[in-house]
């Protein structure tokens, strides 16, 4: 009735023989235009008893962000994601895709209201929390605009994209106040590395994450590695004779894209650390993630330092290029396979190095670039790219 306008229909029921509730005609004649409206404390119905609006009944948990917004001004907004004042000095990152709503792919407007929400949650806030109440949490970076890059050899554009997407979720990482991410859903790709990179993540029971870039051919490099290197590695200081058994499973995890089909399975993953949250209840989920930002910031949060890593280097990426040479003689891969897991193996042994040199995360991240932008060059992955977007399905060549 709302949506069609109470009046509206009214006249409509008349007119079609149809008699209406007498209590619908006098709700009109008092001057009340709809069943629910937004009232000063928030959303109210109109009770018929009464012949007044009376607030929605709900628990102190549930917060939606749509009315958040109705009650207060934005603190800041663009076409794709906004700002959002969620009280008791907490702000909210909102991704809403002008282009892609239902999947919220990472585009340019996102990428600067982050780094808007990382500037103003410091200066005038003491919590940050990444969350929206649209179908699907992020499918991952804008994969046309990936192509028209590449196809058109853009690669400043591309590598100024990918630097500014790092700037993002290592933004998150190094901030002076908590960063709670609240993935649900699809949260693939560059949705994953968002989430990898709060402080604390509070996921819905119902969240399928993954590091999915090797299907389009490319490798991820929003500082996926760098987090998945901190997850399998944790308590892991010093320098050991092989550290390869660990970094295995990082390698698997990336190299196949592996998808968890819920929160708990991500943890097996080392998408989610055993400290992060699980949340079953969606509609609690923005309210959870906000107390968990408050608890952090009246602790006395810190940033952590930025870590350096022991690394197999050189031995450990001839390790890896062995397996990789069986898997491609006995047709489990493709060559193209092979050069994609070959620059991940790359980047998660560290490049031209030895374990006894540590290596920091701005190396990580320099790898990541490198192979992103190679990767992007190559025809095959341009065609994988095409494929998915015409298709919706990886492309096996």
């Amino acid at each position: 009735w709302d949506a069609l306008g109470v009046a509206t229909t009214v006249e409509r029921m008349k007119a079609e023989g149809v008699t209406p509730a007498s209590w619908v005609e006098k709700m009109l004649a008092s001057g009340a235009e709809s069943f629910y409206r937004m009232g000063a404390a928030g959303l109210e119905y109109y009770d018929p008893r009464e012949g007044a609006y009376r607030p929605v009944p709900r628990p102190s948990t549930f917060m939606v962000l749509k009315e958040i917004k109705q009650l207060k001004p934005v603190v800041a907004e663009n076409k794709g994601a906004s700002l959002v004042d969620l009280g008791d000095g907490i702000l909210c990152l909102e991704f809403h895709s002008a282009s892609q709503p239902k999947l919220n792919p990472i585009d340019d407007d996102i990428l600067a209201m982050a780094h808007r929400a990382i500037e103003v949650s410091q200066q005038d806030f003491r919590g940050l929390v990444v969350h929206h109440q649209a179908e699907q949490f992020c499918a991952g970076a804008n994969l046309l605009m990936v192509l028209e890059g590449a196809m058109s050899q853009q690669w400043k554009a591309i590598d100024d994209m990918v630097r500014q997407f790092q700037g993002m979720t290592m933004g998150f990482r190094r901030a002076r106040v908590p960063v709670i991410t609240a993935p649900f859903g699809f949260t693939f790709g560059g949705g994953a590395e968002i989430t990898m990179g709060g402080d604390r993540v509070c996921a819905l029971a119902e969240t399928y994450i993954g590091l999915i870039e090797v299907g389009v051919g490319l490798v991820p490099a929003g500082g996926g590695h760098v987090f998945m290197l901190e997850r399998v590695l944790e308590g892991i200081d010093e320098p050991v004779l092989s550290n390869l058994p660990f970094l295995r499973k990082a390698f698997e995890t990336i190299a196949m894209a592996k998808v968890a089909t819920s929160a708990e399975e991500a943890r097996e993953l080392k998408y989610l650390r055993p400290w992060d949250h699980v949340e079953l209840n969606r509609d609690q989920q923005l309210w959870t993630a906000k107390r968990m930002a408050i608890a952090m910031a009246e602790e006395g949060y810190r940033p952590p330092l930025p870590r350096t890593f022991q690394l197999p280097g050189r031995e450990g990426i001839a390790t890896f290029k062995m397996f990789l040479h069986n898997m491609k003689l006995t047709h489990w891969i493709s060559a193209h396979d092979e050069k994609i897991a070959t620059h991940i193996a790359t980047i998660l042994c560290g490049g031209d190095t030895t374990i006894n040199n540590p290596v920091s995360e701005e190396t990580i991240l320099d790898l990541e670039r490198e192979a992103f932008l190679s990767l992007c060059g190559e025809p095959k992955t341009q065609e994988r790219i095409k494929y998915m977007l015409l298709n919706n399905k990886p492309l096996r060549n």
